[in-house]
């Protein structure tokens, strides 16, 4: 063991000196950029809305705006409600700031977007909850925000642990809100579910080959000759595969939130409660909370893929590893747009558990919530799959050994 510092640095060059995992590692990059930023291209087309508003005096404003201009008009003055907690007193302001327009929420709407786009937010998120931006009180605001997460749950079919569970935690979140403008951190949270389905398949191009290679070189049964260096190198081949995938991951997440914080220019709102952007959830988390769980799961899970891919090449030939490693892939591809399968089960798929349905998901595996059960089943998994890469390699790739 004393030497597997050694082992481990040999077998992390051999698996960068493959030109087949930078090719992956590159284009899954490439593949996360124009993911996060699809719909700033896509938002600049012809598809839009002719956005008409007339004003007390008679000045009459009026512009047709693509979901792209929408979206900037809402980001450029976001962030200047940062900081502002949501209380009667806020609201109470932005009775006094919108003009009163009744029930057009069409002329509120445009003026918004095209006056003054500084309490969106708000009224985006009062219209959500089914209320009135003109009248609207702190009271009534939290109130429907409390029975819209009660609705929820109600429609998940919960046990009553897991309703008792939630009617706790729902004690613990901390009102009236402190505002931070989280649209970026939003697409970010919904951009890692397409991270999660292609995650796979650039770390099956990577580590196909970590433990086949001695078995198509035929050097297996010089390195078992002495038996000591049998677990060592093993153990070094795991943890460079491993370690590989963990940081494919967290390239695969970490271009995805910089490309929203660039096109957003910075605004990511990590701080604010997660109920501001996700109104039905009852986790006690923030924003910034959710998007780190979510990204530490995808580690995680890209190491439960990487001990998959490397069981594969302990078994068979790096051909046959990255073929059937394709398939966990696809078949999450087929789920996710045909197959729906039913039950609570696929609530633990990796495009289900990280995605933004996940923030307001009730069930729970014992005492544990969704993220939490989640991160211990991935955990078990992977180091069971690790595990049988050893006994794999020692009984099968081996000849005679």
């Amino acid at each position: 063991m004393k030497n597997l510092g050694t082992l481990f640095r040999y077998e992390i060059k051999k698996i960068w000196m493959r030109k087949l995992t930078w090719v992956a590692t590159a284009l899954l990059v490439v593949v996360c950029v124009v993911n996060a930023s699809l719909f700033w291209w896509t938002g600049r087309g012809a598809n839009g809305f002719q956005f008409t508003y007339t004003s007390e005096d008679g000045t009459e404003y009026s512009a047709f705006l693509t979901a792209y201009d929408q979206s900037t008009r809402e980001g450029k003055n976001g962030s200047k409600l940062n900081g502002q907690v949501w209380d009667e007193d806020f609201f109470k302001v932005i009775h006094r700031s919108l003009p009163q327009v009744g029930e057009n929420s069409f002329q509120l709407n445009s003026y918004l977007y095209l006056v003054d786009p500084t309490y969106f937010a708000p009224v985006d998120m009062v219209w959500t909850l089914g209320l009135d931006p003109d009248t609207v009180t702190a009271g009534e605001f939290y109130q429907a925000r409390r029975e819209l997460a009660r609705s929820n749950l109600a429609g998940q079919e919960l046990t009553a642990a897991e309703t008792s569970h939630w009617e706790a935690q729902a004690k613990k979140i901390d009102e009236p809100f402190t505002y931070e403008y989280c649209k970026g951190a939003k697409y970010a949270i919904a951009r890692l579910q397409s991270v999660a389905i292609i995650l796979p398949f650039g770390i099956a191009a990577a580590l196909c080959g970590v433990f086949s290679e001695e078995r198509r070189d035929k050097t297996g049964p010089i390195l078992f000759v002495a038996s000591k260096s049998r677990f060592p190198l093993a153990l070094a081949k795991t943890l460079a595969g491993s370690l590989t995938a963990g940081g494919i991951a967290a390239a695969a997440v970490a271009t995805t939130i910089a490309t929203e914080l660039i096109l957003l220019g910075g605004k990511l709102g990590f701080g604010t409660p997660i109920q501001l952007c996700e109104p039905q959830s009852g986790l006690t988390l923030s924003v910034g909370g959710a998007l780190l769980t979510m990204s530490g799961l995808m580690v995680l899970y890209s190491v439960l893929c990487g001990g998959f891919v490397m069981l594969l090449s302990a078994i068979g030939n790096s051909t046959i590893a990255l073929a059937i490693s394709f398939l966990p892939g696809l078949a999450m591809i087929y789920m996710m747009a045909w197959g729906h399968p039913t039950g609570r089960w696929p609530d633990w798929l990796p495009y289900n558990l990280i995605s933004s349905q996940s923030l307001y998901n009730g069930h729970m595996l014992g005492p544990l919530e969704i993220f939490q059960s989640g991160a211990m089943l991935y955990a078990v998994i992977a180091i069971v799959l690790l595990a049988l890469c050893w006994l794999c390699w020692r009984r099968w790739a081996i000849a005679g050994r």
